[in-house]
């Protein structure tokens, strides 16, 4: 008969492990078992989510009579959480997975979102109180103050939002303090509170699936048990609190994260309804969150997305590959290029292609919800620079470049990166005019309009609506105003942060990546919302991505326009359609069904 193994092969695609955690006794070790189960039926379960953390100094844990190695944080939280004399049955995917086990560990991934989803409560382990120093009970004190003392006037806060306010204003924010008996954002309460969000859990990236999914969730902090409503109530206030004083002090606390871990809009319909649900916007929203494992940074949300995106997580492809095949399958799920506003880090830091994301980098940061200003949105469409048209996507065998069709229209002529000072010079020697051509509205419009990226500007993220006629004088009157004024201008700097004012060959004007040249290709690429600029490689005629661009004129389907018409005019005479209305675009909303009315060129990027 062949020797036991703690961990026998699971029976089938929905077998999992439970670990039973024996009850404490004076002096006891940890102890426990494994049951074999199925997610079809399986008993009543909590799941933990925690840090694994350092895995030096492993404890033994006494599992069916094997040593098994845990980390002292799980240690701890087990300690925590043991029973005085009934079993507790758990899931933990440390000690319910089988870590050696490559088939094993990629089957158990694809069910976990399942796994907490079914639990009957998640218990978030933060550690143990007073770690690194911060004093527990006084952030939990703050907590319970927000709580109750605010959040039951949480409409009353929000009253005291000012538009214009752009910097903080300790006079008015001491009234708001004053107003409702709150400690100052640096006093010692606000502090410890700081640094209770500040622990690992927050930041790391499985972390956000496991409570997403949630149907009840604890968070246990040493012998202390905050509920998750109690959670996202005290995050909700600090997020009013940052839109009412503007004082990066509240920024601190990263509330886009834990809004999307206690997932706000099953339980408080009056906070943020615009968190993301797809697997681009998770994406966005997660990418450099803690991992020891960058497949991680894709696997970890997969669960939590509305979208169901058919990616398999595979733990014997290189991440480079992973990251590469994922895009891939998102362009195609989606049908769009959109993904590629998540490509803001320089060409040159990356080892992977330049159409693919790295997950692995953060964000940019400006303020409290701001971050590197894409042209498209995670959950709004603003422009049709393409039509309904879908992208055809071809990927290499070795998953390293990517094929693509479109319209290779303009150049970069010029383009000006740095101090606003010197713009307006610059601006008047490469275009003179008085009028903008390509619209043929005057100049000053047409600049207003592009450093709004021709969206309205008092509008609440995430969506601004497109500019209309009337928002010209409505912005000339805030920019008149010298106590709006200040607002006009920072919508106009989040705009164009990171960008550069580019003029091309066709004299039209545009936001580019700050790292454009001339001679970049200006490409409408099919899928597109927003022109692509790339940059050819003239030892392979190939193309590396430079990043999304905004072209004043030209986001709304008029380059297809007159991409047809010119194939029109080319055709023999025979074959030209002279019934055809040139005015009527109604076209442009059919692409995704018909052919192309136009020929283009294929881009192989690398």
């Amino acid at each position: 008969m062949p020797d036991k193994k703690l961990y026998e092969p699971l029976q089938d695609r929905a077998s999992i492990r439970l670990f039973q955690l024996l009850p404490r006794k004076e002096g006891s070790s940890l102890q426990g078992r494994l049951l074999d189960s199925n997610l079809a039926d399986c008993q009543a379960y909590e799941a933990i989510s925690y840090v694994w953390g350092s895995e030096a100094d492993k404890v033994a844990l006494d599992c069916d009579g094997f040593q098994l190695l845990i980390t002292q944080n799980l240690a701890a939280a087990l300690r925590r959480i043991r029973l005085p004399e009934t079993n507790r049955v758990l899931w933990i995917d440390s000690i319910c997975i089988n870590q050696n086990d490559v088939p094993e560990k990629n089957h158990q991934v694809r069910l976990m979102s399942q796994i907490y989803r079914k639990a009957s409560r998640v218990l978030v382990w933060l550690g143990e109180e007073d770690e690194n120093g911060e004093d527990t009970m006084t952030a939990l004190t703050c907590m319970d103050l927000l709580q109750n003392r605010v959040f039951p006037r949480l409409d009353e806060l929000r009253s005291w939002k000012d538009k214009a306010l752009v910097e903080p204003d300790e006079a008015r924010n001491s009234k708001i303090n004053a107003h409702f008996k709150l400690p100052r954002a640096d006093s010692a309460e606000f502090i410890e509170l700081t640094k209770l969000f500040r622990r690992s859990w927050f930041s790391r990236a499985w972390t956000f699936q496991e409570t997403f999914v949630a149907r009840e969730r604890s968070f246990l902090c040493g012998g202390h048990c905050i509920s998750g409503v109690g959670m996202l109530k005290t995050f909700g206030v600090i997020y009013e609190l940052y839109h009412c004083t503007k004082d990066p002090r509240y920024s601190q606390f990263k509330l886009d994260h834990v809004l999307g871990m206690t997932a706000c809009q099953d339980i408080y319909s009056q906070l943020p309804s615009d968190l993301p649900r797809g697997l681009l916007s998770l994406l966005w929203l997660r990418r450099g969150a803690g991992c020891k494992d960058p497949r991680d940074l894709l696997y970890s949300v997969l669960g939590a997305a509305a979208d169901r995106i058919p990616i398999e997580p595979d733990y014997g492809r290189s991440f480079e590959h992973v990251y590469a095949t994922s895009t891939a399958q998102i362009i195609s799920a989606t049908g769009s290029l959109n993904i590629f506003g998540q490509l803001f880090c320089e060409i040159e830091q990356s080892a992977l292609p330049t159409w693919v994301p790295d997950w692995r980098s953060r964000r940019f940061s400006r303020g409290y919800y701001g971050s590197y200003s894409s042209f498209t949105a995670v959950t709004a469409h603003h422009y049709f620079c393409t039509g309904s048209s879908k992208p055809h996507i071809r990927l290499s065998p070795c998953a390293k470049e990517i094929i693509l069709q479109g319209l290779d229209w303009d150049v970069v002529k010029d383009v000006k990166i740095g101090s606003c000072g010197t713009l307006p010079q610059w601006l008047v020697q490469q275009y003179p005019q008085e009028v903008y051509g390509p619209t043929q509205e005057p100049l000053d419009w047409a600049l207003l309009r592009l450093f709004c990226t021709d969206r309205a500007l008092s509008q609440p993220r995430p969506v601004k609506p497109r500019w209309e006629p009337e928002t010209y004088q409505a912005v000339m009157e805030v920019a008149q105003d010298p106590d709006a004024r200040p607002a006009l201008a920072e919508a106009i700097a989040c705009n164009s942060w990171n960008k550069g004012v580019a003029i091309t060959q066709n004299s039209f004007l545009g936001l580019v990546p700050d790292w454009a040249k001339p001679g970049d290709r200006i490409c409408w690429l099919m899928g597109g919302e927003v022109p692509i600029l790339l940059r050819a490689d003239p030892t392979d005629g190939k193309y590396t991505v430079i990043g999304e661009c905004y072209i004043h004129g030209a986001m709304d389907g008029e380059v297809l326009v007159e991409a047809r018409r010119l194939a029109d005019v080319a055709k023999p005479s025979e074959l030209a359609d002279t019934d055809r209305d040139e005015s009527d675009t109604s076209w442009l909303n059919r692409l995704h069904e018909e052919p192309l009315p136009f020929s283009t060129t294929e881009f192989t990027i690398k």
